[in-house]
């Protein structure tokens, strides 16, 4: 993982992105948060594209939070397009959505994510999913105690 740069979190709902953000301060994260609202957005800020080309005000993220259902490029689609280019493929991501369907499931394991969260339904859950992600990016084990899936690679990226 990163050592600097923000946490990315590509959410199109703006309230669920200011229950985590909260949830992230109390849970003693103290990375910058990111936040943008589709997937053409997230894309260019990876990529630097205009308007994210000043890589100071928008530095490379430590780790992407990733929504499955968005706008203008679904999560799925922004995680192959981060794992098909080599300056984003080792990028830590994890899938954070309200979908529990299995192919969702498979699809994103398939493409390489670190782990696979339903979103919490309630803030104490949402608060342990945010020191589980303070962890990871503190260099931590990261181990949940929410129920997230965290994924073995058998092949592919190390």
């Amino acid at each position: 993982m990163r050592d600097t740069g923000p946490i990315l979190l590509v959410e199109d709902d703006p309230e669920s992105a200011e229950l985590l953000r909260i949830a992230f301060q109390k849970a003693g994260l103290r990375r910058p948060l990111r936040v943008l609202p589709d997937g053409e957005k997230a894309v260019a800020y990876l990529s630097g594209d205009p308007p994210y080309d000043n890589s100071e005000e928008n530095p490379a993220p430590c780790l992407v939070l990733l929504d499955l259902k968005l706008p203008r490029r679904s999560g799925l689609e922004v995680l192959s397009w981060l794992r098909s280019r080599i300056d984003t493929r080792p990028l830590p991501v994890v899938m954070m959505t309200s979908s529990a369907a299995e192919s969702d499931i498979e699809d994103a394991l398939r493409l390489g994510i670190e782990a696979y969260c339903v979103k919490p339904s309630d803030f104490e859950d949402l608060k342990k999913l945010a020191r589980m992600i303070r962890r990871k990016v503190d260099g931590q084990d990261g181990k949940a105690d929410v129920d997230a899936r965290p994924v073995r690679r058998s092949s592919g990226r190390s």
